[in-house]
């Protein structure tokens, strides 16, 4: 099977995603310094060993009623909003012992939760986003290859991953919705 990563550059503060594939790592890792390499030249991007997280503390702090992120039902959360959330959020994780080396995946479809997961997880962990209409087997395959210790999902999540979860013992967190939080 095959293992996808990405990669995460800020060119003109617009986020691009490389994907890249596990068994050709070291050919994706000279394709994502070279146009990494590309954007510096231009003096388009600039990290300083930033993480994604300090440009959204950055947003809130310069603009905290701006919108982050557009909600399906034409309301949107703040830069504040986001940023609080996530910090409320990697707290949690801080207090349920996780630290800097271990992994958590996260397995949730395309919604707030899965975004406000990603990066707290970031600040705490390091984040494994895994598709969550992946069968037990893929599940368990890539669980293993990550060596994950916690798995974050909301309310209603799959039977499949609960099989999955229960059969390689690993603790499940269940995110609760952010309208059921209020």
């Amino acid at each position: 099977f095959l293992i996808i990563y990405w990669e995460l550059i800020i060119c003109k503060s617009k986020a691009y995603m490389i994907f890249c594939s596990l068994h050709s790592r070291k050919r994706d890792k000279q394709m994502s310094d070279a146009l990494s390499q590309l954007f510096m030249k231009k003096g388009e991007i600039s990290m300083n060993n930033q993480r994604v997280t300090d440009y959204l503390s950055s947003a809130a702090a310069g603009s905290p009623e701006s919108p982050a992120i557009y909600l399906s039902d034409a309301h949107f959360i703040t830069s504040k909003q986001l940023a609080e959330e996530i910090n409320v959020l990697a707290s949690e994780l801080t207090k349920g012992g996780f630290a800097t080396g271990q992994r958590i995946a996260i397995i949730m479809p395309h919604c707030l939760e899965a975004v406000l997961a990603f990066y707290a997880v970031t600040l705490v962990a390091t984040a494994v986003p895994l598709n969550p209409t992946s069968s037990v087997y893929e599940l368990k395959q890539y669980m293993k290859l990550a060596k994950v210790e916690a798995i974050i999902v909301n309310a209603g999540y799959s039977g499949v991953v609960q099989q999955a979860a229960a059969e390689m013992a690993i603790p499940v967190i269940l995110m609760a919705k952010k309208s059921e939080e209020s």
